[in-house]
């Protein structure tokens, strides 16, 4: 079984023992019922009770972390997976395309992706200013690869961030 280190426990969550996984690779953690611990003499298994989305993080509830300070003992410590959860960034070429927003008469270029563990964003090219988007099929209506154009759906407010004088 090969391992693979995805991030570390940064902070505890309440009072339960829920740990936060600052992440620096995607996987599939739905599909997991464990996961490892680097420790001084190798790698220990760890069981996961349950696991939620918190401010954008994912939290983990282990089997046998049931209080704040077991928690607090694994803090910095470094998680692994086994390689065949490791989500692969595929990111698609999008060089050249356009950006439409639906509803408005608004378009920018495509410079970029910005991978991020769990949100990578678009970066794109509005009237000469920087606007990153999350990259996320929440927002994106269609993909035309023949027109080489996508429609986004952009949450209300955001573009004038980026656009207001």
């Amino acid at each position: 079984m090969k391992l693979r280190e995805v991030g570390y426990f940064s902070k505890t969550h309440g009072l339960k023992g829920w740990l936060v996984l600052k992440q620096s690779l995607d996987f599939e953690a739905e599909q997991m019922n464990a996961l490892f611990l680097k420790t001084s003499s190798g790698e220990a298994p760890y069981f996961l009770e349950d696991m939620k989305q918190t401010a954008g993080q994912l939290a983990l509830l282990l089997e046998s972390v049931d209080t704040v300070e077991k928690a607090r003992l694994l803090l910095n410590k470094s998680v692994l997976v086994e390689e065949k959860f490791i989500v692969e960034n595929e990111s698609e070429n999008f060089d050249g395309y356009k950006i439409e927003f639906s509803g408005l008469a608004i378009s920018g270029n495509i410079v970029g992706i910005i991978d991020m563990p769990g949100n990578s964003l678009f970066d794109v090219s509005i009237k000469g200013k920087q606007v990153l988007l999350p990259y996320t099929d929440d927002f994106i209506v269609e993909i035309d690869a023949k027109r080489k154009r996508i429609e986004y759906n952009a949450p209300e407010g955001l573009l004038d961030v980026y656009l207001e004088e």
